[in-house]
């Protein structure tokens, strides 16, 4: 339930998707409700937030409190799980979304939810260059919500 609990089920993904074997099976598998893997990754990202499937197929899991001092990496104050428990989580989910780029078209990832989501409790996703990133639509409303997003966050 812990932070390191999300950090060793990221690292699992993680390894997993880092598998060239592996990664293309993962990108084509079919979960429940017909979701993809990396999508089943995003909604347990999500927890309950706003995504297609009926229920969460895990509990939620809980954001960190964002301050100015997080995002610098300079503390975690009031963090209930930090940022960088999510990081492998969102690593092994961009890493199966870009073997399959079909899967970009997704309604999940055209959504603005999940992409100020991810600058709300991960910002670190659109300081460098990451296999998720590369996913975000280049889409205006999505992109100013991005921006509010961060801004907000500080």
């Amino acid at each position: 339930e812990g932070a390191s609990h999300v950090r060793c089920y990221g690292e699992l993904w993680q390894r997993l998707a880092g598998s060239k074997t592996l990664v293309p099976l993962l990108a084509s598998h079919q979960g429940s409700h017909g979701s993809s893997v990396p999508f089943l990754l995003l909604h347990l990202y999500l927890g309950a937030v706003d995504t297609p499937l009926p229920s969460p197929p895990a509990p939620p899991l809980r954001p960190a409190t964002l301050t100015a001092a997080t995002l610098r990496g300079l503390g975690h104050k009031g963090a209930m799980r930090p940022r960088e428990a999510y990081a492998p989580l969102l690593d092994a989910a961009g890493q199966t979304l870009a073997e399959a780029p079909r899967l970009v078209q997704e309604p999940i990832l055209q959504d603005s939810s999940i992409w100020r989501t991810l600058a709300r409790r991960n910002p670190e996703v659109f300081a460098e260059p990451c296999a998720l990133r590369e996913m975000l639509p280049q889409d205006t409303d999505i992109l100013k919500a991005v921006a509010q997003a961060i801004i907000e966050a500080l």
